[in-house]
């Protein structure tokens, strides 16, 4: 079981939480196996996500999500980990690599989460149905931009082939000058659909009333920036596409949220 953090000033909703964090896993280049599950527990006091990642064998999820609390907030400090229960849920997990006196662990977690009233446990009180209560994310590498890649690299060959059995009949056209035209045709086409995706854009984020900061064609995506004063017109506006949010965060200068995402041209 292994521990990641990332960075975010707002709590993400569930609709994207699961493209959030796997964006984010890939961008910062983390080497998870394919049986990897993902928990996710929003830290709000340090602005940051902690994620809990583990293999799944057997249907068996790691013992801390199996302990049945009793009270409220309440600290299991086992040898080998200690781990905080916020509203009787895993909220915060621990490795102890080294042994730790009891009263600085728990004076580590009163600070940092700003808790007065907690209980403290030794042991472990399983109980199989606390599984229920939690919500695992399963890990899942894209490839849908390498696949694309090689698609569009089958149909150029494709192409170059198609055109070169009627040489015999166009003895004029020839490889350099069939490129020419294709990538034409490529560029014309491209430039209709993209503008029409960008006005569309627009149109979208104004009913949100919403400001576009940056559109940026990466590919088969727009990178985008936008600000709102109101968190939810930003996920109704991404509600309209296929989205996977970089960055979500509250400035207080502006009194609202920026936002950071990649937008994919297909709608939903």
């Amino acid at each position: 079981m292994e521990t990641y953090e990332i960075k975010s000033t707002e709590e993400i909703s569930q609709v994207h939480l699961k493209s959030f964090l796997l964006t984010n896993l890939e961008k910062e280049d983390f080497l998870l196996s394919p049986n990897s599950y993902i928990f996710a527990s929003y830290l709000e006091e340090l602005n940051k996500y902690q994620l809990i990642v583990f293999d799944k064998d057997n249907s068996l999820v790691p013992e801390i999500f199996l302990h049945k609390t009793i009270h409220e907030n309440e600290l299991l400090i086992t040898e080998n980990f200690f781990c905080l229960y916020k509203e009787k849920k895993v909220y915060f997990y621990q490795e102890l690599k080294e042994k730790l006196n009891k009263e600085r662990i728990i004076e580590f977690i009163k600070s940092s989460f700003y808790l007065e009233n907690l209980s403290i446990v030794d042991e472990i009180n399983k109980d199989k149905k606390e599984e229920k209560n939690y919500r695992f994310i399963k890990y899942k590498k894209s490839y849908l931009f390498k696949l694309l890649l090689l698609y569009f690299l089958i149909l150029f060959i494709a192409l170059l082939w198609y055109f070169s059995l009627d040489k015999k009949s166009e003895k004029d056209i020839s490889i350099s000058s069939l490129k020419k035209k294709i990538e034409s045709q490529k560029r014309d086409n491209a430039y209709t659909f993209v503008s029409s995706k960008i006005i569309n854009l627009y149109y979208q984020a104004k009913q949100k009333e919403i400001n576009l900061h940056l559109i940026q064609q990466n590919d088969n995506s727009f990178l985008i920036e936008l600000s709102s004063l109101n968190k939810n017109s930003i996920y109704e506006f991404f509600d309209n596409y296929k989205t996977s949010i970089n960055s979500f965060k509250y400035d207080e200068l502006i009194g609202g949220y920026i936002v950071n995402a990649n937008i994919e041209f297909i709608r939903k």
